[in-house]
């Protein structure tokens, strides 16, 4: 077997659990029974939207605190006259500056 798939739809974490579903189903000779049912999207948007957006932000802050210097996301090269390379970064807050602030009363066009 084969399997090819963008890394949007299966992640480092889906993709064991859908091969092991894969193999199961070649085992059993497809039967769906051998295979434990999914929990629709909707249960766990029901089940999100009950969470603490407060216990959330206040537990994030817990696990990033002393985290002060920005995640670095792209770094481009420049080559100058004589061959040397230099490289700039960007970090997340320019780069959500720069594409993510735009005036929210503007016309969508």
């Amino acid at each position: 077997m084969i399997l090819t798939n963008h890394h949007i739809l299966l992640d480092g974490w889906s993709m064991p659990l859908l091969v092991r579903d894969l193999l199961t189903l070649y085992a059993t000779d497809s039967d769906h029974s051998a295979i434990p049912r999914v929990h629709p999207y909707r249960d766990y948007l029901s089940w999100i939207s009950t969470r603490d957006d407060s216990e959330s932000i206040e537990a994030w802050g817990e696990a990033l605190r002393g985290l002060g210097d920005p995640t670095l996301l792209t770094g481009t090269h420049a080559v100058d006259e004589d061959g040397a390379t230099s490289r700039s970064t960007t970090t997340a807050s320019e780069n959500v500056r720069r594409n993510f602030c735009v005036d929210s009363s503007a016309p969508v066009a």
